[in-house]
């Protein structure tokens, strides 16, 4: 978790995300917020379009994050131990969230797309369902994904004789709203502050 927080931070810092805290935006998902682990974007920003596979070989677009808020997770079924870890977070925030009436869905984007498959997928997530939509990938279709997000993936050392490998990557969360734009990044932030500002989000006229 150390290592990655790190990536994070060195990301923050190389492509200049801002660090300006919730409260000093004007927006319902900023209001009253004082977290330094949660990131509003200071101008809500469309994601661009991308195609991938959901967990049940069907295809996912990018114009399937419209209507509904969702959180985004990138990370890969093989992860030890900051995916499962963040995965439980997501399921905590969706029980949270499951009374109110706006749609909402947690969404993990695979950085291995080599090995998880939409079977691997659909394992992996399956002590985490309903609600979870799990998206895998080409490699190369993925890193123009995790890019537009400002996130960062790539393959480790070898870690055994059979060939296998971790892959490192960052472990933040993103809200997209129901018009498909980002409006905030979570840094290892509690399940309290996810819940609280998707709420306002998801609240939004």
């Amino acid at each position: 978790m150390r290592r990655l927080t790190t990536i994070a931070a060195v990301v923050v810092a190389a492509i200049g995300l801002p660090t300006v805290r919730a409260s000093q935006t004007p927006t319902a998902a900023s209001s009253q917020v004082n977290d330094p682990r949660v990131l509003i974007a200071p101008e809500p920003r469309r994601i661009a379009a991308f195609d991938l596979t959901d967990q049940s070989s069907r295809p996912f677009s990018s114009e399937q994050f419209l209507g509904r808020t969702s959180l985004v997770f990138f990370g890969f079924t093989n992860c030890r131990n900051v995916c499962p870890a963040t995965v439980t977070q997501l399921r905590q925030v969706a029980r949270a969230l499951a009374e109110e009436p706006s749609p909402f869905t947690n969404v993990l984007i695979s950085v291995d797309g080599d090995r998880d498959t939409p079977e691997a997928m659909t394992r992996f997530l399956a002590p985490y369902s309903p609600g979870f939509v799990g998206l895998t990938g080409k490699p190369e279709v993925v890193r123009e994904v995790a890019t537009d997000f400002k996130a960062v993936a790539f393959k480790g050392m070898p870690i055994d004789a059979k060939g296998g490998y971790d892959v490192e990557h960052t472990s933040q969360v993103y809200l997209v709203d129901r018009a498909g734009r980002l409006r905030a990044t979570f840094y290892n932030a509690s399940v309290e502050s996810m819940v609280d500002v998707t709420r306002r989000v998801m609240r939004e006229k």
